[in-house]
């Protein structure tokens, strides 16, 4: 597979170069040179014909392209070409054969020590996210707790009653129909119902703040969630929608608690969404 890449890359890059040695554009930006590749063959092909031959080379020549611009290594383009050139040419390399091996092995080396370095760093921005957002989490609830109607609970729990309810009180065990909406403490929403029609949220799969926030409300209520990182997403979140040790609100309708028959026909209407890890269910 790794030989049809390389074919892709280097048919294009070798039409596309317009320097007379390696070493005249080597350090161009790779930027550069991906321009000079659109400039010359873009919208070549307006539509993919149906043969699976120039299907497969689209995707693979559009993976490529993609894997390349998501790496922050500098590309020696030239080298690349040149090295493809001489193998056609079969004349003797650049580089002795003998040595091709071992280059090979150094590189995969070089690229598992720079992946591991970039880890290491993601990790370390990580953990300064992750303490940050924690003190800052535990500064909001400290202050939230004078907040007129706000009220604390011994696990940090901290709620405020918008609209008193006279309905069933759920289990843990049951299936609520709500409307909701889930933001952070400066007003970002990332979960929203409202726009919508309301959804059907098995409490036993949800996050801790939530058990314990629905199941003292009763049908008909509408409460102000505020969970403290322990209660909410933790330590890890949600990638790419919760970050670590956030603090999150959530404004919830208990608009009633299911019967199974209800359930089951919510379910027939709206199959649910995959469950994100760490998370409650259906995408919240």
């Amino acid at each position: 597979m790794i030989k049809y890449y390389l074919l892709i890359l280097i048919l294009v890059l070798a039409s596309c170069g317009e320097s007379n040695s390696p070493q005249e554009s080597s350090s161009a930006s790779n930027k550069e040179a991906y321009q000079q590749i659109i400039k010359k063959y873009d919208n070549t092909v307006n539509e993919v014909s149906g043969d699976i031959v120039d299907q497969f080379m689209y995707v693979n020549g559009y993976r490529t392209a993609l894997n390349m611009m998501n790496d922050s290594l500098t590309l020696s383009l030239d080298y690349l070409v040149q090295g493809f050139v001489d193998a056609l040419k079969s004349g003797d390399p650049k580089i002795h054969k003998d040595s091709m091996d071992n280059i090979v092995a150094s590189f995969s080396n070089f690229l598992s020590e720079r992946m591991d370095s970039i880890m290491k760093i993601k990790e370390i921005e990580y953990s300064v996210i992750a303490v940050q957002n924690l003190s800052e989490a535990e500064e909001f609830i400290e202050k939230n707790a004078s907040e007129s109607g706000v009220v604390t609970l011994p696990s940090k729990l901290q709620y405020k009653i918008l609209k008193q309810g006279n309905g069933k009180s759920p289990t843990q065990s049951d299936y609520v129909l709500v409307h909701m909406t889930s933001t952070f403490a400066d007003g970002t929403v990332f979960d929203d119902t409202r726009s919508g029609e309301p959804r059907a949220i098995p409490n036993e799969r949800m996050i801790p703040g939530w058990i314990e926030g629905i199941t003292n409300m009763q049908e008909g209520a509408r409460w102000i969630l505020y969970l403290h990182p322990a209660l909410g997403f933790g330590e890890f979140g949600i990638d790419g929608k919760v970050p670590p040790n956030k603090l999150t609100i959530i404004d919830v309708e208990l608009i009633k608690v299911m019967t199974e028959q209800e359930i089951a026909e919510y379910m027939k209407n709206n199959p649910p969404k995959p469950p994100i890890p760490g998370g409650p269910m259906g995408g919240f």
